[in-house]
């Protein structure tokens, strides 16, 4: 669902107030309004006329968008990880919104000194640009997580608000068990509001056969879901067949779907590119693993998700033991775009010695990481701001447990983008939920850590359901 606000007339509009529109929008009273995404435990039918709705503490993957011709004041507000992407512009008296970065560029139309080189040059950099909200061009950004953005056109004023931040520490005296039962709740809820808003519709997920896939199949059968499996993968995967792609098939015969083997090296290229570069414009390249036109029928994706947001420690628990120099050093490479190019650190040998002896992040030096082909780009001083800017992270978060900090890093540099990437790019396209978020994300930022090492919650909870999914290799 594509939508464009515009302060100038543009094709297919409609005018309301001092403003132009294109999109599903509905007229509430001197307002028009638009909500995209879904919410936990609400329907956007009932909260489209609610006049409170800015007010409300809701949770989902929403966007809601909602312009008073008499105030002459548009006020968007977004969920707490700000997963669905809006961008904008206020130009030379030109305000345009839309959630496709190409319609704004478009009618824009900035000149080519526009181009945001400090951006681009963070991008290289990292794995995602530091400069949060910004984009490729000076005059184009997009909204930050967990905010409500109020454009004042009578006085061309733009405010920002933010009414969350990863400030939870954990709840140690939570038992292990309590903390299974309310894992297992939030995914019958999931599970219940798409049966209840998809009632007879395919529902397609990614089925790579790991943990979230084994969790997908077993409470998406549970609530009658009908479900369409899909396994990326090499058509030629060699001699054997790994045991993710072993996992995948059993799956799907044990809860009796079909499932659809892709092989991202036969898709149609174009096709792929301008899927990824219209709906993931600022995010990671996914054009060879988005095979669109060979997929499978279905109305509605469910997916997996990184490991930071919920059931496992990603990283272990050495992070908790690691002094102030050593975390940097930790940040800086984990981050860092450098670790995918050759270095002492990505040699064949020493993956060999890290896989027998374990990871030594003492020995790790930050100048020594830095020592790559992408140096001769960078000046001095950018390198040093790019250091100073995790270092002043790590002092502004210190009071976070080393769990919810590394999971706050990751969501200000990269988490944003991965619901725009999800399946591929494929869910700008497609209505996508994810299995955790925003469901069970909340109940577990007040976990035990401690819990979630070595993919523990996720691990018992499927041992719980199913002796045939916990045994899978």
């Amino acid at each position: 669902m594509e939508y464009i606000i515009s302060s100038k007339k543009i094709d297919n509009s409609k005018k309301f107030g001092d403003l132009y529109f294109v999109g599903n929008f509905t007229i509430v009273e001197n307002n028009i309004r638009l909500i995209e995404g879904y919410f936990d435990g609400e329907e956007k039918e009932s909260l489209i006329n609610d006049i409170d709705i800015f007010d409300k503490l809701l949770k989902g993957i929403f966007n809601i968008i909602s312009y008073n011709k008499t105030t002459n004041i548009l006020n968007i507000k977004n969920d707490h990880l700000g997963q669905l992407m809006v961008y904008y512009a206020w130009e030379n008296n030109h305000f345009i919104l839309s959630n496709n970065f190409w319609k704004v560029y478009y009618h824009l139309n900035p000149p080519t000194n526009n181009i945001n080189n400090d951006y681009i040059k963070s991008k290289l950099y990292f794995l995602n640009s530091h400069l949060q909200g910004q984009t490729y061009f000076k005059s184009i950004n997009y909204l930050l997580p967990a905010s409500v953005y109020k454009f004042n056109f009578n006085n061309k004023n733009l405010l920002k608000e933010y009414y969350w931040d990863w400030n939870i520490e954990p709840i140690n005296e939570i038992s292990f068990n309590e903390q299974i039962k309310t894992f297992d709740n939030d995914m019958n809820r999931l599970f219940s509001d798409i049966k209840k808003r998809y009632k007879t519709d395919k529902i397609g997920f990614g089925n790579s056969g790991g943990l979230d896939s084994r969790l997908i199949a077993y409470y998406g059968k549970e609530h009658g879901l009908n479900l369409v499996g899909i396994t990326i993968q090499d058509k030629y995967p060699g001699l054997f067949k790994t045991a993710t792609y072993q996992n995948s098939e059993k799956i799907a015969k044990y809860f009796g779907f079909k499932n659809y083997p892709l092989y991202y090296n036969q898709g149609n290229f174009k096709q792929q590119l301008f899927l990824d570069i219209r709906n993931n414009p600022l995010g990671g390249n996914q054009m060879f693993k988005n095979p669109i036109d060979l997929l499978p029928e279905f109305d509605v994706y469910l997916t997996g998700q990184h490991g930071y947001m919920v059931g496992r420690d990603a990283w272990g628990s050495f992070l908790n033991k690691l002094n102030e120099k050593e975390t940097l050093t930790y940040y800086f490479y984990y981050i860092c775009r450098h670790k995918f190019f050759p270095s002492k650190y990505r040699t064949f040998t020493n993956r060999i010695l890290k896989y027998f002896k374990g990871i030594d992040y003492k020995a790790l030096d930050i100048k020594k990481i830095s020592d790559t082909p992408l140096n001769e780009i960078f000046t001095k001083e950018e390198k040093e701001s790019y250091l100073n800017y995790i270092q002043n992270f790590l002092n502004t978060n210190k009071d976070l447990n080393y769990l919810n900090k590394i999971r706050k890093f990751h969501q200000n540099n990269t988490g944003q983008l991965v619901y725009n990437g999800g399946f591929e790019s494929l869910s700008r396209t497609k209505e996508t939920y994810f299995s955790y978020y925003p469901y069970a994300f909340f109940n577990s930022l007040n976990w035990n850590y401690d819990y979630l090492i070595g993919k523990k919650m996720l691990k018992n909870l499927i041992k719980l359901k199913s002796s045939f999914l916990f045994n899978m290799p």
